[in-house]
């Protein structure tokens, strides 16, 4: 999805995942903010991947953000152990 267009289909759907979109004024918080959330997500075991993405707030603003991405090398093994989540909300595994 390029940034500014909204989509046919609002999420949640096929390619869509639900999320919190946190954002921070200061570029020192954000990079602090990041490298716990590194730790968290397993960014040096190579379990996701930092990258930018589009998204889409329920208002319809898009923005930039930083995502963790996993990665596509690691899919023979989602594929055979993933449960997949129709609806693409974590939430109410938490």
């Amino acid at each position: 999805m390029a940034m500014g267009t909204i989509p046919e289909s609002l999420p949640p759907g096929p390619g869509w995942v639900v999320g919190e979109f946190i954002g921070y004024g200061d570029e020192d918080e954000l990079a602090s903010a990041l490298s716990n959330l590194d730790q968290l997500e397993g960014v040096e075991e190579g379990l996701f991947e930092l990258r930018m993405v589009p998204v889409l707030l329920e208002g319809g603003q898009t923005y930039a953000a930083w995502a963790y991405v996993f990665p596509v090398e690691r899919l023979p093994r989602l594929e055979r152990e993933a449960v997949e989540l129709a609806e693409g909300d974590w939430a109410m595994y938490f």
